[in-house]
């Protein structure tokens, strides 16, 4: 509780609290996910189930308490994960920011730091699903780790057992994360490490931290669950294959979040700032400094994607690959902590690059959320259009419809035209066949209706030679106490 009473008496708090607020405030508007979809038409027990299965013990909990428990609407739940989110995500970067000022000389540069490694491009999209404040969570428990694994690499041996605490509630609350730890582990390695020796011990300590809990987690489902997630049925080298396939675009184009090239870019420039000024500073360490450079991004790159060779199968989402993100926040922390005061003109020059990329990040994600809020709406125009075609159908024929069979037309498309696409958090709601049925559910609060599997070889004919853009009422043929619906 005293520590609560000085943070709150820290104006780093509210800087914070304040920067949590402006690049992600504009999602306490209510939004949804397909998952959103399919979690809310049921009872509450199925989301239990769903997150349990997943592993997410933390979260299934949380939605046990609210929804279970309190019994609260979409709106109040969605309401107290915002809050949650933007709390947690307000103790993450000023715990990360003590973390950086113990380095770093330069406060300014140390808030930056905090932001890029926390509140990293890729974690826009941990903000489009209504659990959001579970998986914000994750991320605290990760720097509350790096937090106890300086304690411990500065000698206090027991507190390694929190380290372990730690990950495991991270890996209980969103797996996706996780990878942060061994980012920012690798980072403060290069700090503490005496020796070549105390470096690969060190490299032990972390890696084992990171496994230990990870691998508790992953055998707990496989062997309680055992869901497709964890079944593993593709070979390591296909895994890595489609993983090294996959990286360079991701990374070039950043999933769509920012503009092409920008996040690599930015990375390359934060990258030649700390070789120049650690260079000005001792020329002799310029080849230690690649070295340490090189470990950096493989460490990071590895444990990013290396829980997608352990999967059903490679599939690379911006929340999964979260950590990569932090890369250029990690560079600065890594290059700056023994920074002269001879650099004052570089810093100066590295403030302005920072602040640019970071309006560029803030521009996107606005940009982002409002064509998420878009889709939502036209989502909700469609159901509302399809249900004014089905209440005009019941009243005229005095048949009650049941059962909704969907299909598609000839180029199904995951994003209406003109909108922005990233990962699977922003796809309309009418793509994916575990929401298609359950928005209008919830959008009609029509809960009796239910998904047809039965498709008539004549219907998938005639849609598969249309490709709309838009809904039209040719995409509903009614037939009985059946609608067949076609998904654009």
């Amino acid at each position: 509780m005293n520590q609560l009473k000085v943070m709150f008496s820290q104006k780093k708090f509210w800087l914070f609290l304040l920067i949590s607020t402006v690049f992600f405030g504009v999602f306490v508007i209510p939004e949804y996910a397909t998952d959103t979809y399919a979690i809310f038409s049921q009872d509450w027990t199925y989301a239990f189930q769903h997150f349990m299965s997943l592993g997410r013990y933390v979260t299934a909990i949380f939605w046990a308490i609210l929804m279970g428990g309190f019994h609260l609407k979409f709106s109040y739940v969605y309401g107290i994960s915002f809050l949650l989110g933007i709390f947690f995500l307000t103790l993450a970067l000023y715990k990360m920011n003590q973390i950086a000022e113990r380095y770093m000389k330069r406060p300014k540069l140390a808030v930056l730091a905090a932001v890029l490694v926390v509140a990293n491009a890729f974690s826009i999209e941990l903000w489009m699903y209504f659990e959001k404040g579970m998986l914000v969570l994750s991320i605290l428990w990760n720097v509350l780790a790096i937090e106890k694994l300086i304690e411990y690499f500065e000698g206090k041996k027991k507190s390694l057992w929190l380290v372990l605490g730690y990950l495991l509630l991270a890996n209980c609350t969103y797996q996706g994360t996780v990878a942060l730890f061994v980012a920012l582990g690798v980072v403060i390695i290069l700090k503490y490490a005496k020796n070549f020796w105390d470096f690969i011990q060190k490299n032990i300590v972390v890696a084992f931290a990171y496994a230990i809990p990870a691998l508790c987690n992953y055998l707990s489902i496989k062997i309680i669950f055992a869901t497709d997630r964890v079944a593993h049925t593709q070979s390591v080298m296909t895994a890595i294959h489609a993983i090294i396939k996959a990286l360079p675009n991701n990374i070039i184009h950043s999933f769509g979040i920012l503009p092409s090239y920008v996040w690599i870019l930015f990375t390359l420039v934060i990258t030649v700032f700390v070789l120049i000024t650690q260079t000005y500073a001792n020329g002799r360490q310029f080849f230690l400094k690649i070295g340490q450079w090189i470990y950096i991004g493989i460490a990071v790159v590895f444990a990013t994607v290396a829980p997608q060779i352990l999967q059903d199968s490679v599939y690379m989402v911006p929340r999964d690959t979260y950590a990569m993100a932090s890369l250029p926040g990690l560079l600065l922390l890594w290059g700056i902590y023994d920074q002269t005061d001879r650099q004052q003109k570089l810093e100066k020059f590295i403030l302005g690059i920072v602040c640019i990329y970071l309006a560029i990040q803030w521009i996107n994600f606005q940009s982002l959320a409002v064509d998420h809020a878009r889709m939502n709406y036209m989502d909700r125009q469609i159901a509302n259009q399809i249900g004014q075609a089905i209440t005009e159908y019941e009243q005229q024929t005095g048949q009650k419809i049941e059962k909704i069979v969907c299909y598609q037309d000839q180029f199904p498309s995951w994003q209406y035209p003109g909108l922005r696409s990233i990962g699977d958090a922003n796809i309309r709601a009418f793509y994916t066949e575990w929401s298609r049925v359950n928005i209008l559910k919830m959008q009609l609060n029509r809960y009796d209706l239910q998904a047809g599997t039965n498709e008539n070889e004549e219907y998938v004919k005639k849609f598969q030679e249309k490709n709309w853009d838009y809904y039209d009422k040719e995409q509903l043929i009614f037939e009985q106490n059946v609608l067949h619906l076609c998904c654009f």
